[in-house]
């Protein structure tokens, strides 16, 4: 089994590796369509409810990491007549949130209508709508990630970028240049990638298999990510959404919605770094000499990435205003916050390097702390917002010091502690594809 395992561990990498960097290509094509094409009071309610999209949808990437698992071990103990039964298993339980997504489309919208500061309640129905049917695009990923299946695996996973630039495009030149036609956008990629999904397991999977056994550890591995994740999509993703809130002025919501784009352009670049440590460093909760090698290794290679891009755009913030939204020469107020945005997310990417870890190495406790800390971050920016550069300030506070509080609780000086073996190894989380999809 291992010799099968990691025969095609090289072709299977750099697959992985080229599906990503197209979805980021398509992600940043979008962007900058949508940048030039929408005016910048509907870009900004475009950026408002992506980010919306972000906040639901990111913890639920804790389901990819447990499907893989529980998938991979199920083929490896000649169990594969089950796998359409666990794929199912967890189809009952995420059909509860769908429920609930889709009840808040009908019921709630008016609510976040008001709250958003927009015209109509359109933009939340197909939103929560879009969001809705995701959910169980994280589930098939993680399936097929599990049964070794990685060409269907990119498919299903980033479809969905390539599908949205094109509907989204066309539908904005042919229809109207609004908000809407882009979101008709993303929710005809949801619909691609969902179909990629069903499709891959019909074909790949059993229809007649068997039930499923035992299961265990399974839903408190998932309770645990599912917690750490939502805590880091708020902190991370909800600067849009709450400056869309207080400041009504769409043009202020439109300059900041570009400014954080940039800005998140230093956090999604040393994402592969936090990958890669994973694997190196998953334990159940001991942390060796080799394990702090890779962390201090990692730590000095995200800080060189993202001080380097940070440096480079602060430096010239009219090279990627120009490049995304046509604006090569911006004022000296859209300089000034896109500077602002992008040290105040710089350290997002520590803190996510910081958070792999912990997760790898079993210490939810201390993951955790990020929940508090975007407590912090909302509570921040209810008494500090009279300019979107305040709230950016509250953000990169917030950050730093959850930095700080994650190395502070990593035992850097603990004895060794024994490793887990292979079959009792809690498996790593990774809350991220890599696919910039903001």
């Amino acid at each position: 089994m291992a010799r099968r395992i990691t025969s095609g561990l090289l072709k299977h990498s750099l697959l992985l590796l080229a599906a990503t960097q197209i979805a980021n290509i398509c992600n940043i094509l979008f962007q900058a369509a949508m940048g030039r094409l929408l005016p910048p009071a509907e870009y900004g309610v475009l950026l408002t409810m992506l980010g919306l999209a972000l906040i639901v949808v990111t913890p639920l990437q804790a389901i990819t990491a447990v499907a893989a698992h529980y998938t991979a071990l199920l083929l490896t103990e000649g169990r594969s007549r089950e796998v359409n039964a666990y794929v199912f298993f967890w189809c009952k339980r995420l059909a509860v949130p769908m429920a609930i997504l889709l009840a808040a489309a009908v019921f709630c919208a008016s609510l976040l209508q008001d709250f958003f500061h927009l015209s109509s309640p359109g933009p939340v129905r197909l939103t929560l709508t879009a969001i809705a049917l995701s959910v169980l695009v994280p589930l098939f990923v993680g399936a097929l990630q599990g049964l070794q299946r990685f060409l269907w695996m990119a498919l299903t996973a980033y479809a969905w970028a390539v599908i949205r630039l094109l509907a989204g495009v066309a539908l904005v030149l042919v229809w109207q240049r609004t908000a809407m036609a882009g979101l008709w956008g993303q929710a005809i990629g949801v619909l691609a990638s969902l179909g990629c999904g069903i499709a891959a397991l019909a074909v790949l999977t059993e229809t007649r298999g068997r039930a499923l056994s035992s299961v265990p550890g399974v839903h408190r591995y998932f309770a645990g990510s599912l917690l750490v994740l939502s805590g880091f999509a708020l902190l991370t993703y909800l600067d849009v959404p709450l400056i869309k809130h207080y400041f009504a002025d769409p043009h202020i919501a439109g300059i900041y919605s570009r400014a954080s784009v940039i800005g998140r352009a230093a956090f999604f670049l040393p994402m592969p770094v936090a990958q890669a440590m994973f694997p190196k460093v998953a334990s159940s909760g001991g942390m060796d000499v080799h394990d702090r090698r890779n962390l201090i290794k990692a730590i000095l290679f995200t800080v060189l990435l993202t001080g380097t891009v940070a440096l480079v755009l602060s430096l010239f913030p009219g090279l990627p205003q120009g490049v995304l939204f046509g604006d090569f020469t911006p004022n000296a107020e859209v300089a000034r916050l896109t500077r602002a945005a992008i040290w105040a997310m710089a350290p997002l990417s520590l803190l996510f390097l910081l958070l792999n870890f912990e997760m790898a190495q079993h210490r939810f406790l201390a993951a955790m702390t990020v929940l508090p800390a975007a407590g912090a971050f909302v509570a921040g920016t209810a008494i500090w917002h009279e300019s979107p550069i305040q709230v950016l300030g509250v953000l990169g506070t917030v950050a730093v010091s959850t930095v700080v509080i994650l190395c502070f609780a990593i035992p850097w000086t603990r004895p060794d502690s024994v490793q887990a073996t292979p079959t009792g190894r809690i498996p790593p989380v990774t809350p991220h594809d890599g696919s910039a999809s903001v």
